[in-house]
């Protein structure tokens, strides 16, 4: 999941988030690694995983994305949304 991860969703976080649009070709891909119902049981098509599992799953993803610390507030500098005056 961290390889996938890395090499299919972090190449696109910046356009789908400067879009604000999410690739839908990701999707048919989530569905083939079985991240699509992790908590749906098996006898229902699921893969019948637990909670902590789809937590893992999202965590994981979303780590790809995420800017931290100084890059952050950096990024939402060059966007207008942070305040000199509140020290922010």
């Amino acid at each position: 999941m961290r390889q996938f991860a890395e090499d299919k969703i972090r190449p696109l976080v910046k356009e789908m988030d400067e879009k604000a649009v999410f690739d839908h070709d990701l999707l048919g891909q989530f569905f083939q690694l079985g991240l699509m119902g992790i908590e749906t049981p098996e006898q229902y098509g699921g893969a019948g995983g637990k909670f902590f599992e789809a937590i893992l799953a999202v965590e994981e993803f979303s780590s790809r994305g995420r800017l931290r610390g100084r890059d952050r507030r950096r990024a939402e500098h060059a966007r207008g949304e942070c305040n000199p005056a509140l020290g922010q």
